[in-house]
C-alpha cells in the first residue's frame, strides 16, 4: 500500500518508517506490516493534529503515531503551531498607560530569550518559545517598579500571571533630616505666637513623613521643607529685660562724682555710657549676657 505524506509549509517535519527503515513519502509498503510516523516540531512550535486519510489521530507524547498493520493507502499530513507566552501588563496601579512598555521574557539563568512591546490594553505576546520555564518582566523607570512573574511553558499556549507595575516611593531622606533638626531648636527664646505657628508647621511637616508617599508626591515634600524652613525664619526672638539695666542706669545717673578723682569719674562716665547705649538698643532674650555683663561693669566702676 501506497505511503505518503507531505511536509507542512512550517513549524516540523513528518517522517516514515517500518519496521526499523525509513519510508520515503509515496513509497509502498506490504500489506500487513507496521509503520511508524513520526511527528517533528521545531524548536519554538508544537504539533497541533495529525491527520492520516484526513481522519485526526492521537500522537503520543513522544511524537509518534503507530500502524500496527498496515491495510490500505495512507496519506498523512500535519499542522504545527508556534508556541506562545501571552500575558497582560496592569498598570493601574501606577496610573499609566501600558502601551508601548517593553516587556522582557528571561531564561531559567536570567539571559534575555525575547522582548516585544504591550498594547494600549497591556496586552502582549511571546512566539515561537520553546517549552521551559521563563520569568517575565518589564524595565523600572524612574516612576515605578514591578515584580516579575514566573510562567513555565509546556504546553503550546501559555499565559502568564500579570504584571503589576507600582509607583515607587518617594524619597524623604531631606524632610526626614530637617525634622530632626528642627525638632532641637530652643523655642523658649521666641515669642508664642511665632513658637506656636513653628509648632503646627513641624506637626504638619511630621505628617507627611509618617505617610506612604509616591514619587507623584515629591512636590509636596519639597513643598513642606520650604514651608518649615519658612517657619524657622519666621521665630521672633523675645525682647530682652532690661529692668535691673535701666534701674542701675538711673541709680548711677544720681551720684554726685565730685569727691571722686578725675580719673575714676572719668572711668565710671566711661561705663555709664555704655551701659546708656546697650539700654537703648532691641536686644532679644539671647542677649541677656550682655546686660548682665554690663550691670557687672557698671558696678565695677563705681
Amino acid at each position: 500500500h501506497k505511503v505518503e505524506y507531505s511536509q507542512p509549509l512550517s513549524g516540523g517535519s513528518i517522517l516514515a518508517s517500518s519496521e526499523g527503515a525509513d519510508v520515503e513519502s509515496g513509497s509502498h509498503i506490504e500489506e500487513g506490516k507496521s509503520v511508524t510516523l513520526e511527528f517533528s516540531p521545531l524548536r519554538g512550535y508544537s504539533l497541533k493534529a495529525a491527520y492520516v486519510n484526513d481522519v485526526e489521530v492521537s500522537v503520543s507524547a513522544d511524537g509518534t503515531y503507530q500502524i500496527d498493520s498496515l491495510e490500505n493507502d495512507i496519506a498523512v499530513r500535519a499542522e504545527f503551531i508556534e508556541n506562545t507566552i501571552s500575558g497582560k501588563v496592569d498598570m493601574s496601579a501606577a496610573g499609566d498607560s501600558p502601551e508601548g512598555i517593553k516587556v522582557t521574557l528571561y531564561g531559567t539563568f536570567g539571559e534575555k530569550e525575547a522582548q516585544t512591546t504591550a498594547d494600549r490594553e497591556g496586552s502582549y505576546t511571546f512566539s515561537k518559545i520553546p517549552f521551559g520555564e521563563y520569568t517575565v518582566g518589564i524595565d523600572e523607570t524612574d516612576r515605578y517598579t514591578a515584580e516579575k512573574v514566573v510562567v513555565t511553558l509546556n504546553q503550546a499556549a501559555e499565559t502568564a500571571e500579570p504584571i503589576t507595575p507600582v509607583l515607587k516611593s518617594a524619597d524623604k531622606t531631606a524632610l526626614l533630616g530637617l525634622i530632626a533638626e528642627m525638632k532641637k531648636v530652643n523655642l523658649s527664646s521666641y515669642t508664642q505666637d511665632s513658637a506656636d505657628g513653628f509648632r503646627k508647621v513641624l506637626a504638619e511637616a511630621e505628617i507627611l513623613a509618617g505617610k506612604n508617599l509616591t514619587v507623584d508626591q515629591a512636590g509636596d515634600i519639597t513643598n513642606m521643607i520650604a514651608k518649615l524652613n519658612q517657619a524657622k525664619s519666621s521665630l521672633v526672638q523675645k525682647p530682652a529685660d532690661k529692668t535691673a539695666l535701666l534701674s542701675l542706669i538711673a541709680a548711677m545717673k544720681k551720684l554726685d562724682l565730685s569727691p571722686y578723682t578725675q580719673a575714676s569719674a572719668d572711668a565710671f562716665r566711661a561705663a555709664l555710657a555704655e551701659a546708656q547705649t546697650l539700654a537703648s538698643k532691641n536686644l532679644t532674650a539671647e542677649q541677656a549676657a550682655e546686660i548682665t555683663n554690663a550691670i557687672a561693669k557698671l558696678n565695677q566702676a563705681k
